[in-house]
């Protein structure tokens, strides 16, 4: 954590710098995440994030690249109304990201 945030400064505490720096939590349903793991708790490198956004910030998530972005599974298999498993599969199957994300399931 950030000595700012740890021992305050200007003769703010930790907790009201913050506060400062990351506002209110927006809703119960939000909880601090940090955007690159290896980086530490700091203004600049946090957000207030839902499970299911912290769950995408994973370090074990298998990441895509998609027409430019880079993007785990689950989010990409959202995108395209399909299940992770299915992607999944289809990319262990030696599918292209294009073809694994795009050919529609046939049922």
């Amino acid at each position: 954590m950030c000595d700012r945030w740890k021992d305050g400064e200007a003769g703010k505490t930790g907790f009201e710098c913050f506060l400062e720096d990351m506002g209110p939590r927006p809703s119960a349903r939000h909880t601090l995440d940090r955007r690159e793991n290896d980086r530490g708790y700091e203004p600049g490198n946090c957000r207030w994030a839902t499970m299911k956004v912290q769950g995408r910030n994973r370090r074990n998530n298998r990441i895509i690249e998609f027409r430019g972005e880079r993007l785990c599974v689950s989010e990409a298999a959202e995108r395209f109304g399909l299940k992770t498993n299915v992607v999944c599969t289809r990319l262990d199957l030696g599918w292209s990201v294009e073809r694994a994300l795009t050919e529609p399931l046939h049922r």
